[in-house]
């Protein structure tokens, strides 16, 4: 389950935001000898870590995931360039839920989410409307609770699309395009904080909304 424990007091001076908590950023960032062990050849987009402390990477030109340890060894990957299941189309965002269950969005020429098992075996693909939702317009984010609900940050519909993680069902969808305090303006992230709340993230609007 992809988690935010801090965000950052010092972030960018225009930016509206909410302090969780301060934190000692020396004492945040890793070693750089760590960050090599991981380094892509292609390019890494988003990342997700499971309970065991396991690392889930996107890699957007090479339309695959990687899974590393806590060390930076490579244990796995799946995924190749194509619309089949199990194929991926520029994937974007990732998540894994508390069961090891992956799910991953797509933004190239086919906007979609799926769900794979911790083996990497594919479960469900979602679009929107054909699962009783709304067509997604470039689903840039994507995190799942440990109550089987998956949050889409649904980002050129200016909303979040909640489905039921089991069979890919549709729950609802909430967020519109506005100047108003709650109002979306480009949402692009989307996490749960250690309460489960809901942490979203605006570049147009230059803010972070918690829910």
């Amino acid at each position: 389950m992809k988690s935010i424990p801090y965000i950052f007091t010092a972030f960018l001076a225009s930016i509206s935001f909410i302090v969780l908590a301060t934190v000692d950023v020396k004492a945040a960032v890793p070693a750089a000898a760590w960050v090599q062990n991981i380094a892509i050849a292609g390019r890494p987009n988003d990342i997700a870590m499971d309970s065991s402390g396991n690392i889930y990477v996107t890699d957007y030109d090479n339309h695959r995931v990687y899974k590393y340890n806590g060390t930076g060894t490579l244990l796995g990957q799946f995924g190749s360039n194509g619309s089949g299941n199990g194929q991926f189309n520029r994937p974007e965002g990732i998540a894994v839920d508390g069961s090891g269950n992956i799910y991953v969005t797509e933004t190239g020429n086919i906007y979609r989410v799926q769900k794979f098992n911790s083996s990497f075996i594919w479960q469900w693909t979602i679009t929107g409307a054909a699962n009783g939702g709304e067509d997604f317009s470039l689903p840039q984010d994507v995190v799942a609770n440990n109550s089987g609900q998956v949050f889409v940050m649904d980002s050129w519909n200016y909303q979040v699309q909640v489905f039921n993680s089991s069979d890919g069902s549709f729950i609802r969808k909430f967020g519109t395009r506005s100047d108003s305090p709650q109002g979306f303006g480009w949402p692009t992230g989307i996490a749960l904080d250690g309460s489960g709340n809901l942490v979203i993230s605006d570049i147009s609007r230059r803010k972070i909304l918690r829910y």
